[in-house]
């Protein structure tokens, strides 16, 4: 059991017994025992030669949603709500910063309220702890985005300005209230920074 959680990238429990993996090849998984056995749900195509890995949320034993990069500057978003017989597509356009760039090709965190509502974190590659992250929130299941903002003071930046480091998780308890945090590895520490009110702005909790 060890051995195979090695090669995961990320695991969401929904019971002591369902939940949800990706792993570093790129296959959603579903278990139904707690993980000791898994089955391959879906496949995704890994758009780059550089290391990254997808996001995945699962609200509920049913409702599963995946995001991954596309090859054309967006974003892949995957869900399924029949625990992973069939899946439903749709493509996020990104936001462009200050210098016409993508905040694009790093760190990817989902993070859903219920069914209908949620949130996506966007993060640049790294660069001297210095990632750009873009904030995008649905109120449809994922069928459409709206961007929140972003951490380039020359675009719609707002409170998200303050949030630094290499993103490590983000997590909303409701609609208004989230938490992000973020690895400074020159301090070694990890950073929490919270919202009250939808990912507007951004304050070191």
């Amino acid at each position: 059991m060890i051995t195979q959680l090695k090669s995961f990238a990320d695991i969401d429990m929904v019971t002591i017994d369902a939940g949800y993996a990706i792993t570093k090849g790129f296959h959603v998984l579903k278990t139904l025992d707690g993980g000791s056995s898994w089955t391959d749900i879906l496949t995704l195509k890994n758009q780059f030669d550089y290391f990254y890995y997808p996001a995945i949320f699962a609200v509920g034993s049913q409702t599963i949603y995946v995001a991954s990069y596309t090859a054309n500057n967006g974003i892949v978003f995957e869900k399924s709500n029949d625990a992973g017989k069939d899946w439903s597509k749709s493509e996020i356009k990104i936001q462009k910063d200050s210098s016409g760039n993508s905040v694009y090709g790093g760190t990817l965190v989902l993070s859903f309220i219920n069914k209908s509502e949620g949130f996506l974190l966007i993060s640049t590659m790294p660069a001297c702890s210095l990632m750009l992250k873009a904030l995008y929130r649905t109120t449809d299941g994922g069928n459409s985005w709206i961007f929140v903002g972003e951490s380039d003071s020359k675009l719609n930046g707002g409170g998200m300005m303050k949030i630094e480091g290499y993103t490590t998780g983000m997590a909303f308890s409701n609609i208004n209230t989230g938490y992000i945090t973020c690895e400074n590895r020159s301090n070694i520490k990890i950073s929490v920074y919270r919202t009250t009110d939808s990912g507007k702005n951004w304050g070191v909790f």
